[in-house]
């Protein structure tokens, strides 16, 4: 995993060695360890949260890294199960986590509202309408949404969906290639392109606002292969 945070610092994540802080400016590489004699294990994805937290998803649980102090959450913690691969932040203040390990694929997110020990601070999202396929990807959006990559294509979380009369999580109506397959990796570029690649079949885009129209058509790049 490779992640900039908001002040340039950039976070190495590493599947053996832990978390590893390098810092452009002096130029200096800091390995960071956790606050139970060892380090973060099997780091596959590092988060800036909106609380500007450092969130870790590894192979031993989640981790929220913050002036020093380090936190450990796992499965005591309501988290449904330890090793956890994906992880992304939306501007409600949440911190979103996916794995597809395990007897259950798993999404869950941070409440950021749950502010004490009587509260629950992660959510299993089958409670609130997720169907529960392996999540292999996961990417937020500017209006606060979140994209999910799974099995059986890709899936919108939308905040404001109880508002508007809509499920939270949905499948896009048209774009054939949006609803099949493998989806890894999403990125919205800055021209409001969607770029999307699928397990075994290529690189894909679509204009993002042409995503919920029921007669939109994704371009495949053939020349890219995996």
């Amino acid at each position: 995993a490779i992640h900039v945070d908001p002040d340039g610092v950039v976070w190495l994540g590493d599947l053996n060695a832990g978390v590893t802080r390098y810092d452009p400016v002096r130029n200096t590489f800091v390995r960071m360890r956790t606050d139970k004699s060892g380090v973060f294990l099997t780091v596959t994805k590092i988060t800036t949260g909106p609380d500007k937290a450092l969130w870790v998803a590894a192979g031993t649980g989640i981790y929220r890294y913050e002036t020093g102090t380090v936190e450990n959450f796992t499965t005591v913690d309501g988290v449904p199960l330890s090793d956890v691969s994906l992880s992304a932040a939306t501007g409600d203040g949440s911190v979103w986590f996916g794995s597809d390990q395990g007897p259950a694929n798993v999404l869950v997110r941070f409440d950021a509202s749950a502010t004490n020990a009587s509260q629950r601070r992660f959510i299993d999202t089958k409670e609130e309408g997720y169907a529960g396929q392996a999540i292999l990807g996961l990417a937020s959006d500017a209006r606060g949404g979140l994209w999910l990559g799974r099995s059986g294509g890709i899936h919108y979380f939308n905040p404001q969906a109880a508002a508007q009369g809509q499920e939270r999580y949905r499948l896009p109506p048209g774009v054939a290639e949006l609803k099949r397959g493998y989806t890894m990796a999403f990125l919205v570029d800055s021209n409001k392109t969607m770029w999307f690649g699928k397990w075994q079949n290529r690189l894909w885009r679509l204009p993002y606002d042409k995503i919920w129209d029921p007669d939109a058509v994704a371009e495949q790049f053939t020349g890219v292969t995996n």
